[in-house]
């Protein structure tokens, strides 16, 4: 018999298509195995944030969650969609349609009586996605708080949009005037007039603040019909 001659081209291409059936097959039997665990930390991570913008202070936030939040999706013209649970709509797929053909997502929070209408935000900083989320009191004129993340954007500049300090100065803001125009502004850092409704910007991250501030301008009137019919 002879021997497999292991210095041809044949022997290496048979090698490597071997090697990928292998290597290809391990992959995605550890990618299945991990596919529940890494769900369920993206489901902790995204209702954390929802509760975040609420000043939500617990440790059991699934739970919470469940027994505080009641999501929601509404059309553009304010309608409620029968039979949609807000938390299953994918924002970033909805926003590539026109507006009028979204689907929005609304989080009502519930405690102690009173409601907070929490929105999600989406738009895009310096290097790649911005979002988060914007609680508003029931006057549905004011915000309670918010919550934000990036993707990409630089550390200790853009990415300052996660901490207290910038997130903070949302807490009680005007974002509409009284004729129901968006009246909430993100400055260039040491630009704010200081007003109910004006936001300093991040020093050193001029295009991340101005990725922020379409990122309001952008997703807030959308829920424009939804409160007036609230309101009503």
């Amino acid at each position: 018999m002879s021997k497999l001659n292991t210095n041809t081209n044949g022997y290496t291409i048979l090698f490597l298509v071997i090697m990928v059936f292998v290597v290809g097959g391990a992959l995605a039997t550890v990618s299945s195995l991990a596919k529940p665990i890494i769900d369920a930390n993206i489901e902790l991570d995204n209702k954390s944030k929802i509760l975040k913008s609420v000043e939500y202070a617990g440790t059991d936030v699934l739970a919470d969650y469940k027994t505080t939040i009641k999501a929601i999706a509404v059309d553009y013209d304010g309608n409620v969609v029968d039979g949609v649970d807000g938390y299953d709509v994918e924002v970033k797929k909805e926003y590539k349609k026109e507006k009028e053909d979204r689907v929005y997502p609304v989080y009502i929070y519930t405690k102690a009586g009173k409601k907070n209408y929490i929105v999600p935000l989406i738009g895009l900083g310096l290097w790649d996605e911005v979002n988060g989320y914007a609680a508003f009191n029931d006057d549905l004129k004011t915000l309670k708080g918010v919550a934000f993340d990036h993707v990409g954007e630089t550390p200790g500049l853009g990415s300052l949009i996660t901490e207290d300090q910038f997130q903070d100065q949302f807490k009680g803001i005007t974002v509409f005037s009284k004729d129901g125009d968006l009246k909430l502004k993100i400055y260039k850092a040491g630009k704010s007039p200081n007003g109910d409704s004006d936001v300093d910007g991040l020093a050193g991250a001029t295009l991340t603040t101005e990725g922020m501030d379409n990122m309001m301008r952008d997703c807030i009137p959308n829920y424009t019909n939804y409160f007036n019919s609230i309101k009503k």
